[in-house]
C-alpha cells in the first residue's frame, strides 16, 4: 500500500511555506534595504522552488521571480 509519506501531500504545504518565506523576505527587504542582495536571493530561490515544486501557481511564481530579480538589481541612491 502506501510506503512513507506520499509526495502529493507535501506539495501544497511547501507552496504555503515558500509563500510565507517570500512575504517575510519582502517585509525585511523593505525595512532593511542594506541587505537587498541577501533577501533578493532568498526570495528568488523560494519563488523558483514554489514555481517548480510547490504548486504555487504561474502568476505568483513569476511575480516572485521578478521581485527577487529586482531586489538583486537594486542599488542604493548615492
Amino acid at each position: 500500500m502506501m510506503r512513507g509519506f506520499p509526495p502529493a501531500l507535501w506539495w501544497p504545504w511547501f507552496g504555503l511555506v515558500a509563500g510565507l518565506v517570500v512575504l517575510i523576505g519582502a517585509v525585511i527587504l523593505y525595512s532593511n534595504p542594506a541587505q537587498a542582495r541577501t533577501w533578493g536571493i532568498v526570495i528568488l530561490i523560494a519563488s523558483g522552488l514554489n514555481f517548480l515544486i510547490g504548486m504555487g501557481g504561474f502568476v505568483s511564481g513569476t511575480l516572485g521571480i521578478i521581485g527577487g530579480a529586482l531586489a538583486l538589481s537594486w542599488r542604493p541612491p548615492r
